[in-house]
């Protein structure tokens, strides 16, 4: 047996072609990512999964896009509508404690759906500052302006996920309001303030699901 590749692979719809079993046999990718054409319905995709492994010769992880909002790779009316991560900071400014709820619950139920489907690995949340004149792909994507609030709605909803499963931060660090050295300092510190949050406010997930499911 090969050893695993350090590469994430891709695949063209909802079944495997020949050839993709072929390339998934022989390179035996470290993870695949679906996109929107591979998902048509739970099952369907669950059984894709399943034949993705099969050719690899071994679980590996599975990434997917779905943030909530428009960045949805499973969509009506097969999956549900989670909201985007803006919705969750109009929340935050009205009150605290529910908007760090309300993440936590909204990426909570987001990692039920994928695990069902044997998705272990979301890119999601976007860790994007929403400014003035940034990059129009963020828009609604992000959780808001205030460092300190995105950091602290971004934790909420890492801890949403169970401890078994993995979760994938991603940030485009895109303003184009501002010089590039601005822009690059913006990500640095924001990587730093989200490291520094890790590991404080610790709460009990059990208690949590009781107080809302």
């Amino acid at each position: 047996m090969s050893e695993a590749k350090a590469c994430i692979l891709s695949v063209s719809g909802q079944k495997l072609t020949s050839g993709e079993r072929a390339l998934l046999s022989d390179a035996k990718p470290w993870g695949v990512i679906l996109m929107g054409r591979s998902c048509g319905s739970p099952e369907q995709v669950r059984g894709l999964v399943d034949e993705m492994w099969g050719a690899i010769g071994r679980p590996v992880l599975v990434f997917i896009d779905q943030e909530g909002g428009r960045v949805a790779r499973l969509k009506p009316p097969n999956w549900p509508t989670f909201p985007p991560a803006a919705r969750y900071g109009e929340i935050y400014r009205r009150n605290r404690e529910l908007g760090i709820e309300a993440s936590w619950l909204g990426h909570r139920l987001l990692a039920a759906e994928l695990e069902a489907l044997g998705i272990h690995a979301d890119c999601a949340p976007d860790v994007d500052l929403l400014h003035a004149g940034a990059h129009s792909v963020i828009g609604d994507r992000s959780f808001g302006a205030e460092p300190e609030m995105v950091g602290v709605l971004a934790k909420a909803a890492l801890e949403g996920w169970p401890r078994a499963g993995s979760r994938v931060s991603s940030s485009t660090c895109r303003d184009m309001a501002a010089p590039r050295w601005i822009r690059m300092r913006r990500c640095r510190w924001f990587a730093h303030r989200v490291k520094s949050l890790r590991g404080t406010s610790k709460r009990s997930g059990s208690c949590r699901m009781r107080r809302w499911v």
